[in-house]
């Protein structure tokens, strides 16, 4: 009880601190002004407890630059790290710091970052758009700045939210395959229980049930992404299901490993097995073959985060707290179903 009616105080006190710690004010007063004559895991619960509890905790000789932090799944790095390649360079250009940790697998994993980094006092928070833990929440917050979920739709943003519906970019990729004569249609992803996997596959079942087709031939890695276990999908798929035509993917990286795989396996694409996927037009471009993608705009998405970050930074209301952008659909060499097609001029838009 005691925790609950701290937590809903306005204004938390150092004593407020030392009471749920356990320590006198001076401790936790000398844990911030003069840490290293506080052990570090008692500063480190002090810390944690300020946090938890809204304290904003004074932090000198901070650089005169704005500081942002941006706590990215490492999936969402690796599939769209042209867009965070465009947002460095516009941040950089405008004299605003940031901290980037490409490296977040699970929300608990999120919430232990955010809570030391937000010691530095953050201008705002870049998060990918995925469930976030309680925990992270609250802490969100407390810390009462901007927060930007970026990437995917997510259904009751913690502030603002910037991206692509995962859902409906899947569905309407299927459709348009469907509609090229397609009907043995089978969908990988990187993890069933990713959230992002979860939207795209419902996209996927949708518009196969809308046609009548089969949807249950989906797979997905049991582990962390690597090449080997995303190349090792495509034989499974082969021998469950050997009349397939088509591999929807859910992002770029599970594309590389099965061209690789299938060329390994002097598999011919698109003229044996086709392939597409969720992705970048110049990535998609600039594999051989060609993939049929639902292209997001990434620099566009960029310099959107970018405008909302400005905006925020500088004390200016966000009229749009959502900004959902459309993918667009390319037909290239990776999916044309027949061998006369391959090089229309349709499939080097």
């Amino acid at each position: 009880m005691e925790d609950k009616k701290l937590n809903r105080k306005k204004n938390v006190t150092l004593a407020d601190i030392a009471k749920i710690v356990g320590v006198g004010s001076m401790t936790v007063s000398r844990a911030f002004r003069t840490p290293e004559k506080v052990s570090a895991e008692l500063r480190e619960q002090i810390e944690k407890v300020a946090l938890e509890l809204g304290y904003q905790i004074p932090i000198h000789n901070q650089s005169e630059h704005k500081t942002g932090l941006m706590l990215i799944y490492a999936s969402d790095y690796l599939s769209y790290s042209q867009l965070f390649l465009a947002l460095k360079k516009l941040l950089t250009a405008a004299n605003i710091d940031f901290i980037i940790d490409a490296s977040i697998t699970n929300s608990n994993e999120e919430y232990n970052k955010l809570l030391t980094l937000a010691l530095l006092k953050p201008e705002f928070v870049i998060l990918s758009s995925a469930p976030h833990n309680g925990e992270t929440v609250t802490l969100l917050k407390n810390l009462n700045i901007p927060v930007i979920e970026i990437l995917s739709q997510t259904p009751v943003p913690i502030d603002i939210n910037i991206g692509i519906s995962q859902q409906k970019t899947i569905y309407e990729l299927t459709c348009e395959h469907i509609k090229q004569g397609y009907s043995q249609i089978c969908f990988i992803s990187e993890n069933h229980e990713n959230w992002k996997s979860k939207q795209q596959i419902i996209g996927w079942q949708r518009a196969m049930i809308n046609y009548g087709l089969n949807p249950d031939k989906t797979l997905s890695l049991t582990e962390d992404f690597s090449y080997t276990k995303a190349s090792s999908l495509l034989p499974e798929i082969l021998l469950r299901w050997p009349t397939t035509e088509l591999i929807l993917c859910g992002n770029m990286h599970m594309v590389n490993a099965l061209i690789c795989e299938a060329f390994r396996r002097k598999i011919k694409i698109p003229e044996v097995l086709s392939i597409a996927s969720i992705g970048s037009h110049d990535l998609a471009q600039s594999l051989y073959p060609s993939i049929s993608s639902a292209d997001i705009p990434l620099i566009e998405l960029a310099e959107d985060i970018f405008k909302v970050i400005k905006q925020s930074i500088n004390g200016i209301a966000i009229e749009q707290k959502v900004m959902i952008t459309e993918a667009t659909i390319h037909l290239r060499q990776s999916s044309c179903v027949n061998k006369k097609d391959r090089f229309k001029q349709n499939d080097w838009i």
